[in-house]
């Protein structure tokens, strides 16, 4: 009785072993690279840049920081009193390293 018990608990291990791999297997095998090869434009009109906004080389210094940690790219806008501040960093496109511009 106690071998029987015994060998269904290392029977369920291996169906349980088996199942996992498997999961694991398909889980792994249906991954995909997905990319959009979509045109990016290149901005003709220019920034709207203050250069006077009194926290543009904080969030400068943030914004490299961030394409330093891995971020390809992005772009920001901010409206205060002091009008409005554009700015962006990293890559519009990785595989051309396209520069983002603030009209990304």
């Amino acid at each position: 009785m106690i071998i029987d018990f015994k060998h269904k608990i290392l029977v369920m291990k291996k169906i349980n072993h088996i199942v996992n791999g498997i999961f694991l297997f398909s889980l792994l095998s249906s991954c995909s690279i997905s990319r959009q090869d979509l045109p990016i434009i290149v901005c003709t009109e220019p920034e709207q840049k203050n250069d006077n906004y009194s926290k543009a080389a904080y969030l400068q210094q943030a914004m490299q920081s961030l394409v330093k940690a891995g971020v390809p790219g992005f772009s920001m806008a901010v409206y205060s009193e002091e009008g409005w501040w554009t700015a962006s960093a990293g890559f519009a496109k990785l595989e051309d390293q396209t520069p983002m511009q603030a009209c990304h």
